[in-house]
Formats: structure tokens, sequence, C-alpha cells
């Protein structure tokens, strides 16, 4: 697993522990063969550590999830993690996959490029590159690779937003058109915990009276620093670094995929939740938001919680109503 570049360690040392930072590192290795996380994998077929780019980096494979014997083709979907763009992997986010799979997915976990060695738009093209894999190869997993969901909370949720606008908008950035090109339909968008705008992190305290909660504070200051290289962008400069920013300034040429937006109300980045919600809506796209009260970043991982299991059932309904079963 990646480690924790030193912006972000740094910061969570001071408000965390050096511990808690440290198993951050360490508790994927030595959990994977606990009996519970082998339970978690019971009834899936598994395909591990898949490249889905020629580079030959660790950074450029994925794992595969889907139920045994499950009637092909079935529904795929690409998760891409969160961890501020600096830190985690797809082994972090397993259960998180697996709950995808058993409602009927084939789960692409990928990993990407890492900030601040790989600053934006690395992940943002690795994104575009799995999917481009997924379209063509999803075939020898049981899946559609023609028509694809994607999901993923905080740094994911912004490169699976990203990818959205990237199929939507004419932009002159590197890989795009070949996105358009050769990637796969998406026909929703699951966006979880959100940041949408790495830029100006400090926009939300910058109106309050209150001093901001320092370890937020410190992890929206390392995010932007490793993602873009350095505090004091102008918002929007990057477009799909900030793609709320590119929603609420211009409109799509191609119509936006459906999104289910969600997120806790404990969790400062509610208010990109509901901004984003605020400019889907404006740019005529269906968007359903949901906020679970108290509920802190990234809660609905602990899927005992009420909250979570909420969430989960909502995830449900959207999935529902807006992903299409593949025809048997």
């Amino acid at each position: 697993m990646p480690r924790i570049p030193n912006a972000i360690r740094r910061h969570g040392q001071r408000t965390l522990g050096r511990a808690v930072v440290g198993a951050l590192d360490t508790i994927p290795k030595l959990t994977r063969n606990l009996p519970h996380a082998r339970r978690r994998r019971e009834g899936l077929s598994i395909w591990e550590d898949v490249a889905y780019a020629g580079s030959g980096e660790a950074a450029h494979r994925l794992d595969v999830f889907r139920l045994e014997d499950a009637p092909a083709p079935q529904r795929s979907l690409v998760y891409v993690h969160g961890g501020g763009f600096s830190s985690c992997s797809k082994a972090t986010h397993i259960s998180l996959a697996v709950a995808f799979a058993r409602r009927g997915f084939t789960v692409f976990n990928i990993d990407y490029r890492l900030a601040p060695k790989h600053p934006y738009p690395a992940a943002f093209q690795d994104l575009a590159e799995a999917l481009r894999f997924v379209r063509r190869n999803a075939e020898e997993y049981g899946a559609d690779g023609e028509s694809v969901t994607l999901a993923g909370e905080s740094a994911g949720a912004n490169l699976i937003t990203s990818a959205a606008l990237a199929c939507s908008y004419d932009l002159d950035l590197p890989g795009i058109e070949r996105l358009a090109v050769d990637g796969p339909r998406l026909n929703a968008i699951l966006a979880g915990c959100g940041v949408y705008q790495v830029s100006d992190m400090d926009r939300f305290w910058r109106d309050r009276a209150a001093p901001p909660p320092r370890l937020a504070r410190g992890v929206a200051h390392a995010m932007e620093e490793a993602y873009l290289g350095a505090r004091g962008h102008a918002p929007g400069a990057h477009a799909l670094a900030d793609p709320v920013v590119l929603l609420e300034r211009d409109a799509p040429q191609r119509p936006l995929p459906p999104f289910f937006v969600f997120c806790g109300t404990g969790d400062f980045l509610v208010e990109d939740s509901q901004r984003l919600k605020r400019a889907l809506d404006q740019r005529g796209a269906v968007a359903t938001l949901r906020t679970y009260a108290g509920e802190p970043h990234a809660f609905h991982a602990l899927q005992t919680r009420p909250a979570a299991q909420a969430c989960w059932r909502d995830h449900d309904v959207f999935i529902d109503e807006h992903v299409a079963p593949t025809p048997a």
C-alpha cells in the first residue's frame, strides 16, 4: 500500500498521533487474511492486481469482484477510493467494493497514482485509462463494458464527478478526447462525502467567527498542496480538480448522467455536496442529494451504523431507478 506523504503525515501526527497515522499504512496488510476478511470475500469471484495500463507501475492495477455464478453480463461499476489524493488504496476500500458487488455489479476497484509525487491531473488520467480498460475488457469478467456506473468517496468522488464532466463538456485537456471516444457510457455517478473544489480550501472557514477545527483545516490544506502543487490557485483554473466550479460557470455540451450525492452533516465537506446538487439542478441533470444528521466523513464505510445502513438503502433505491439491469 502506498505510504502517506509527508504533508498529510505532519498534520495527522500533530492532531491524531503517530500511531493512528501509521495504522492507515499497515491495517490493510495485517487484516487481509483474518477470518472476517475472508468471510467478506465468500461467494465472490476475485481477480487481483490486474494491470489496466501498460506502464508496469503498481498504481496502475485494479481488483475485480463479482458474485460467483452470476449470469453474464453483469452491470459494471468502477470504484475510486478516497484519501485526499495522497493516501489509501484499493486495499483499504475492499469492503465498499464488495458492498457493490453484492448488489449485482461486477466491480473494478482501482488504484491510481498518488500526490504529491503525482499531482493533478495524474489521478484523473489514471481513472480515464481504467475506464478505457473496462470498456475493452469487461466481457472477460462477465460484465457489460459499454455502460458503467462510477462510485467513490472523498477524493474519489471528485475524480468520478470530473470523469462525468469530461464526457459531457468539450474540454481542451490531455486525454479528454480519448475518453469521450473510447471510454464507456457513464450511466450513474454515486458520489459520497466529496470535495468538489480542491482549490481555495480556506473557503469553508473564511466567513466564520469561530476558529476552524485544527484537524479539518490541516487535512484540507495538505490535500490542496499535494494535489495542486501549492495553495493559491484561482478556483476553476484546473477544471477537473474543481468540477463544481466548471458546472457553475459553463453549461455542458452533452447530457450529464444521473447523480446520487450524499454526505454527513458532521462533515465540513457537506457544503460542497449541497453546492454540487445546486449546480447539477442548474444544468438540468438528474440529481439526488441525501444528507445524514451529525454523521462524520465517510460514515457509510462503517456499515453497521444505522445512518450507514440508511445510506445504503438510499443507494439501492437510486440504483434500482437509474441503473437498469443488463439483458440476460
